[in-house]
């Protein structure tokens, strides 16, 4: 069996912001939660995703938004975005 890698979820959206600016993990966020940390370059934009009307945005150091497990991973959630509004 594969190595499980630990994850971590969450429902605040700040706490899962300064996950993610200290590289934990990727944020999900409204762009008005993520506005402080774009400004002050302590994440960056990896995707713009929107459904039923709820705009979102996938952030993680910049330096991961090319990754391997990251670039997946931002597919599949695109794939799955475009898939709820079919």
């Amino acid at each position: 069996m594969a190595a499980q890698r630990a994850q971590v979820v969450t429902p605040d959206v700040v706490y899962g912001l300064e996950m993610a600016a200290n590289g934990v993990n990727i944020a999900l966020a409204p762009r008005r939660l993520a506005q402080r940390y774009l400004q002050h370059d302590r994440l960056a934009m990896a995707s713009r995703h929107a459904a039923s009307g709820s705009y979102y945005n996938a952030l993680t150091l910049e330096t991961n938004a090319n990754r391997v497990p990251v670039a997946a991973f931002l597919a599949w959630l695109a794939g799955e975005v475009h898939d709820t509004r079919q």
